[in-house]
């Protein structure tokens, strides 16, 4: 255990100390009510996935952070991206398509894209541009231009999840 963990840990004891009377042995989890030998972690107060959280951290139990950590904080953390201004950026960064798995759809009919490379998007596909985050990111839309254009006024929706936008 390192310097600052153990630090940590002092000042929780006599934290502990003052209000109970006596210090835990080992380390007494708020969560499972229990004070016990286990393997600690630094857990943030706020997860370093938010954009601009605080660097403040705590000690906890690892299995205590690793179970929350997995089950819970990851649905926390794509609320930063179920907004409307999130979308673009859902659409254009590969992670979060992955992740979040967003769609295009012209009259409630999915389009299938790529993100172009090199040589950019075939002649038979068409390529739109998305700017996020003062990026261009270049997609091939799976449809031809004359579709492409013969669709044009028909109702474009991108979709990720709950969150979704009609195109103008």
């Amino acid at each position: 255990m390192n310097v600052k963990m153990t630090l940590k840990i002092d000042m929780l004891r006599s934290d502990y100390a003052h209000i109970k009377g006596q210090p835990f042995s080992h380390f007494y989890c708020p969560i499972l009510f229990r004070d016990e030998e286990a393997e600690f972690v630094e857990a943030h107060i706020i997860n370093r996935a938010f954009r601009n959280s605080s660097r403040h951290w705590t000690v906890q139990r690892k299995d205590v952070d690793n179970f929350f950590g997995s089950n819970f904080e990851a649905d926390f953390i794509d609320i930063q991206y179920n907004e409307n201004r999130g979308i673009y950026k859902t659409i254009t960064d590969k992670t979060l398509v992955n992740k979040f798995h967003p769609r295009i759809l012209v009259d409630n009919k999915q389009i299938n894209y790529f993100f172009a490379r090199g040589g950019g998007v075939p002649d038979h596909y068409t390529p739109i541009a998305f700017a996020s985050d003062g990026q261009t990111t270049l997609l091939g839309l799976k449809m031809s231009p004359n579709e492409f254009l013969a669709a044009r006024d028909k109702k474009w929706v991108m979709s990720k999840g709950l969150c979704e936008i009609t195109l103008d």
